[in-house]
């Protein structure tokens, strides 16, 4: 699901990016649309890095506790 929530993240950032040929927009606008298409961007990846820390966390305790039990 947080790949999910990334990805679409990452689709509307890679849309709130000015193109100047596409976007009629002004001078203006175009930094405030550039800062908020890399602010979603960022919150992608962290979105999306949580999870998988946490998953490989869990992974490799799960696989320290059985190698110690051996041992």
């Amino acid at each position: 699901m947080s790949r999910a929530i990334g990805t679409a993240l990452y689709v509307v950032g890679f849309e709130l990016l000015p193109v100047r040929e596409i976007w009629s927009v002004q001078p203006v606008q175009e930094p405030i649309m550039m800062i908020g298409a890399l602010i979603l961007m960022v919150c992608a990846t962290l979105i999306t890095l949580g999870p998988y820390s946490r998953f490989a966390n869990m992974l490799l305790s799960l696989v320290y506790a059985s190698w110690k039990q051996q041992t």
